[in-house]
């Protein structure tokens, strides 16, 4: 899920499987995702780089927004029908609330994983939740709940979750 209006790059701390992986791709694990269109949730894995580290050597509270972000944009390329009724960018998803109960830090080559569920969907927003844990113990690292509305984008404003966009996303939610 882009937050901003530059939409279509994504970051470079991980990537689909289906996706062909190289040498700039530093941050991604061999066997990145396990989710298909039909999944209800998605689950992309990454390694933690140096780059990733504050200045005690734990991830740095603003790099954990990328790792939800690289999970957000994992699940919309897994359910790209759904993406596809937003294709012509009369509509689109905006991030209105973002809340990280951090839980444990992480470290430099701690490989993660990020998994983002469609958790609650009302009349004019949606919630997703995702949580990262350490693959070699799955220790909970951070959970966030991220708050979404639909917005026109010619009127500038949220409306309502509706017709078939809204059966697509009821489809998709998850319970914990």
């Amino acid at each position: 899920m882009n937050t901003d209006t530059s939409a279509g790059a994504q970051t470079s701390i991980g990537t689909n499987t289906s996706e062909s992986t190289n040498a700039s791709e530093d941050a991604v694990t061999s066997e990145n995702t396990i989710a298909s269109e039909n999944s209800k949730a998605t689950r992309v894995e990454l390694r933690v780089r140096g780059y990733h580290l504050d200045g005690y050597g734990h991830v740095n509270h603003a790099r954990y927004l990328e790792f939800l972000e690289e999970g957000r944009w994992d699940y919309f390329d897994h359910h790209a029908a759904l993406m596809e009724q937003l294709r012509h960018g009369h509509i689109a998803f905006v991030v209105v609330n973002l809340n990280i109960d951090y839980r444990a830090a992480a470290v430099a080559g701690d490989d993660l994983a990020v998994e983002t569920r469609l958790a609650e969907i009302g009349s004019r927003s949606a919630k997703m939740a995702q949580r990262i844990v350490r693959r070699s113990d799955g220790q909970l690292v951070c959970r966030a709940v991220l708050t979404f509305v639909l917005l026109d984008v010619a009127e500038n404003r949220a409306v309502t979750l509706e017709g078939s966009l809204r059966e697509s996303l009821s489809a998709l939610v998850a319970g914990e």
